[in-house]
This record gives C-alpha cells, structure tokens and sequence, in this order.
C-alpha cells in the first residue's frame, strides 16, 4: 500500500512538472522583438529594461538606477529608453523616465525631427496609448516640474495647450494645463503661416460653446486687450451668419464676452463683430454690436 501511495505521489510530482514548468518559461520568455532589435546589441542593462518595459512592467525611478547616466542615449534606429516606453503604450514606464530626469526635449530622431515628448503629449492618444493615459502622462509631466506654458518644438513654436484644444482634440488635457497656470491666450509664434491661440483653435468643434462659458465664468475673458479680443471674435465670427442655432450661439458667446470688455473698439478697417451681429450673411448691412443689450441684465 505505501508502494502505491509512492508512486502516486511520483506520478502525481512528475505531472505537476510537465504541465507548470512550460508555463513558467512561456512567462519568464515572453518575446520582446522591438527590444531584441533596438537595445539587444549595445547595452545590457539598457536591454534588460527595454524588456521589461515592452512586457508592460510597472517601473519606477529607482528601476533606472543601472543606466542613470545615459537615460537619453540613442540605441538602434535612434531611439531612447523614453520613446521605447512611449511606443509601447507603458505609462508608468515613461512617467517613471520622466521622474528620473529623462530630457523631455530630446527628438525622436537624431536629425531632422521636431517630435520631441511634448509633441507627443499633444496628441489625442489611440489604441497603444488612450487619452486617459495620454492625460496621465500629461500630469506626470507636471507633477515633475514641468512648465504648463511650454511649446512644441518646430518654426510655429505652439502652445502646447493651444495644439492639445485644436479642434477640441482633448480638452480635458485643456483643463489640466489650466489648473497648472497655463495662459489661454498665449499665442503661435509666427512660422510657417499657422498661428493662433486655444481661444481662436478650440473653434469647430460641438463642445465648443460650453467650453467658452466655462472659462468666461473662471475669468479667462475679463479685461482683455484689443488685439486678443478682435482676433478672438474674428475666429468666433467664421461661420457665416444664418439664423440657426449656432448663429445664436456665436452670438451669445460674443455678447458674454463683450459684457466683460465694455471698452472693446472697432475700426472700419478692422472689424470682426460686423460679420457675428448680421442677421443673416446675404443681408448687406453689417451687423452692429446690440450695446445696450449686452449692458443689461439680459447678457449674463
């Protein structure tokens, strides 16, 4: 009888090591090709965290200790430990690069390239990294110490807050920068031909007039300059009146902001109210700025 039980014991070990040992070396050898390719010839430490960081491994600054010293060498095809872990969709990985002081100005190619980490930031996140992780990223980069008024890099120098509203891409990116202190009103520096601010590039998109009355009710609009203010309303004023729901929003929006700039001057050779106050665009009279009516308690 204790024979038997032996050799059921036996029989019973020897399964648990032919199905449980294949497990563990399926999980200890999960491929990592782009890791193999890109860091596998020239930095062991380097590689052995590019493999942990394409596996999806939470790291962290102390993680990075072994290569402290070369955070932003370029490996195969250029690329650094900061894009490895972009690409790979790790979040913790790049915020933990981030807080150990990986150079977010780097470009993603040694020449002939723009698209450093803030360009990245920029963008509205897909299917590798969502714009929740995109927005993680994002507060990473501030908790850090980073600036909420940096541009991306390239000749139209763009706020990163205006490139983030483009279109309402991510617009609660928006509202994180603007919690950090960033300015709405910051402009494009003069480039290539694309200019503008959030306020001007925010425009087209279905939150848009929501979007506006929130930051008229935090102050953003009160006591702007002339300037900002005609380009503002030139940009709110491109849809061309025609008595619909959204010609009655432009002009509610502009009225609002009107009502916080009562000094607020047109000139026959600049004007942008003449296009938002006609009630309709076929009519040839331009449209005047209803003042009595913004200066009344019907304009909030």
């Amino acid at each position: 009888m204790r024979k038997l039980a032996l050799a059921i014991t036996t029989l019973v070990l020897a399964l648990a090591i032919l199905f449980l040992t294949p497990i563990k070396e399926v999980l200890v050898a999960e491929p990592t090709p782009n890791s193999d390719r890109l860091f596998q010839p020239y930095d062991s430490a380097a590689y052995a965290l590019a493999q942990r960081i394409e596996r999806g491994e939470h790291l962290n600054a102390s993680d990075f200790g072994s290569v402290r010293d070369r955070l932003d060498e370029r490996y195969g095809q250029d690329i650094t430990l900061l894009f490895h872990a972009l690409n790979s969709g790790n979040v913790d990985a790049t915020i933990a690069l981030i807080d150990v002081g990986a150079d977010l100005r780097v470009t993603d190619r040694a020449e002939g390239s723009s698209r450093d980490f803030i360009y990245y930031l920029s963008l509205p996140g897909g299917e590798l990294i969502d714009q929740d992780g995109m927005n993680r990223l994002l507060r990473g980069y501030l908790a850090a110490g980073g600036d909420p008024d940096v541009r991306l890099q390239g000749s139209d120098r763009m706020p990163l807050i205006a490139q983030m509203g483009m279109g309402g891409m991510n617009l609660e990116g928006v509202r994180i920068l603007l919690d950090a202190g960033a300015d709405p009103w910051a402009q494009a520096t003069q480039g290539s031909g694309l200019t503008g601010n959030l306020l001007t590039m925010v425009n087209s998109h279905q939150d848009q007039f929501s979007f506006y009355d929130e930051l008229i009710d935090k102050g953003y609009f009160d006591n702007r300059t002339q300037d900002e203010l005609f380009k503002f309303l030139s940009s709110l004023g491109s849809y061309a009146q025609r008595g619909d729901e959204i010609s009655a929003e432009i002009q509610r929006i502009a009225m609002r902001v009107l009502k916080r700039n009562q000094d607020y001057i047109e000139t026959s050779d600049r004007q942008a109210t003449a296009r938002i106050f006609k009630d309709h665009w076929q009519n040839p009279e331009p449209g005047v700025i209803p003042w009595e009516t913004i200066r009344s308690d019907v304009v909030d």
